[in-house]
């Protein structure tokens, strides 16, 4: 295979990649919509679980600037 073939091959495959990244970011977006229609309770729960999830990145170094 050429460099040429490869590089069309290569801007394919990221292209299918930001679709299947966008599909997915709808469903999960699809899926709190339900869930925070179905359970409060859960979804604070849930909520509270991503925060310190963050947090704990956050005070590591890793997602500096983003809070």
């Amino acid at each position: 295979m050429d460099i040429a073939e490869r590089l069309a091959q290569v801007g394919e495959e990221i292209q299918h990649v930001e679709n299947d990244l966008h599909d997915r970011r709808f469903l999960l977006r699809a899926f709190w919509i339900q869930l925070r229609l179905a359970n409060p309770v859960v979804v604070g729960w849930l909520s509270q679980g991503t925060l310190k999830a963050f947090s704990g990145s956050r005070e590591a170094g890793r997602l500096d600037g983003i809070f």
